[in-house]
């Protein structure tokens, strides 16, 4: 073998090998790449599931929020409309001719008497004529409110106590009337 061949073989391995190592070079490069964009995939979907419960968890805070608000505000308008109702009332009571005044008077004592010996009585000035016995007058917009002769025991039979009272106790009748 001459000079040239053996130059040849040479050059021929030589190529050989750099090719080979240029192709190992060219799939290893190609597969860093791929696991790069795997790995971005990956990483973009991880991004996209935190954004979306984000996103998520961010509405349900908003939709509490938003929820919460309109409670308050039905609990505001039926607490006006419950105040506008009970204004009603004592409007129509103080326009009450005097025979029904003292009829529901009447019944209002009957009440207090069954509950408590009755010592004195606190009402307004035009009502203090429908009792009897120890009548004080008192600032009060109707119905009236009865002590015992010492003073300890009082029961408020005033009109705004009693409608506070009906009030109180169907307020939740009111609340699912307002709802349906």
């Amino acid at each position: 073998m001459g000079l040239r061949e053996v130059q040849q073989e040479l050059t021929a391995d030589a190529t050989r090998k750099s090719n080979a190592i240029l192709e190992k070079a060219r799939e290893e490069a190609s597969a860093i790449i791929e696991k790069a964009r795997k790995e971005a995939s990956e990483i973009k979907e991880l991004a996209l599931k935190d954004a979306k419960s984000a996103a998520e968890e961010n509405e349900k805070k908003e939709f509490a929020a938003a929820m919460l608000d309109a409670k308050k505000r039905l609990l505001a308008e039926e607490k006006r409309m419950m105040q506008e109702a009970i204004e009603n009332v004592k409007s129509h009571l103080a326009k009450l001719r005097a025979e029904e005044r003292k009829e529901i008077l009447a019944k209002l004592l009957s009440r207090a008497e069954a509950e408590l010996e009755i010592g004195k009585i606190l009402c307004r000035k035009s009502d203090m004529a429908f009792f009897q016995g120890n009548v004080i007058e008192a600032d009060i917009s109707g119905g009236f409110t009865a002590e015992n002769s010492d003073g300890t025991i009082s029961m408020d039979f005033s009109f705004d106590a009693l409608l506070e009272a009906t009030a109180e106790r169907h307020s939740q009748e009111f609340h699912k009337a307002l709802l349906k």
